[in-house]
This record gives structure tokens, sequence and C-alpha cells, in this order.
């Protein structure tokens, strides 16, 4: 349990950086970036229903920090504002299957 809530943590402290920094290449990035987050929802859901998944957490958060290094240095060449990366993300999370009216 523990390790869990470690990795959460750092996934949501990774997710205030993403949405402060703006991290994206191009929207099939940020879509890709929506895509992980909501994989890491359903995962929850799996582990909250007793299912070990603390591997798979582990190798999507790997690939979103991996992510998140490359957009980082596009959203610094666009000069996007915190505001203008939030849009991004929102409008690639109403495309993911988890997305439920809200943001």
């Amino acid at each position: 349990m523990k390790k869990f809530m470690m990795l959460f943590g750092a996934m949501a402290f990774m997710m205030t950086i993403f949405i402060a920094c703006a991290p994206q290449q191009d929207e099939d990035q940020i879509l890709l970036f929506a895509d992980y987050m909501c994989q890491l929802e359903m995962l929850e859901e799996r582990r909250m229903s007793g299912e070990d998944v603390f591997d798979e957490m582990t190798d999507l958060y790997s690939k979103m920090e991996v992510l998140g290094d490359e957009i980082e240095v596009w959203i610094d060449e666009q000069g996007l504002d915190e505001y203008e990366v939030g849009q991004l993300l929102e409008e690639a999370w109403r495309q993911t299957p988890c997305y439920d009216g809200t943001w």
C-alpha cells in the first residue's frame, strides 16, 4: 500500500507540473498523455477492487514521465502559458473513454 501511495503522490506532482509547465509536442502527444491519464484511472479502479496492478501502473507512469520530458521542450518553444496548456489537456481528455462530462 505504501508503494501505491508513493506512486500516486509522484503522479499527482507530475500532473501539476504538466499542467503548470504545459508539456506537449503536438496534438497527438497531448492525446497520448490524456490516454495515459485515463489508463491510470482505470488501473486505479482495478487496484481498488483488489487486483495487483502495481507493475502496470509503474510502467505507465514511466511512459508518462518520458512523454512529459519531450513535451516540456515543445511548450517552452511555443511559449504556452498554464491556461493554454490546461485547455489542450481538457480538449484531449474529452476524447478519452474516461471523460464523464467533467474535467
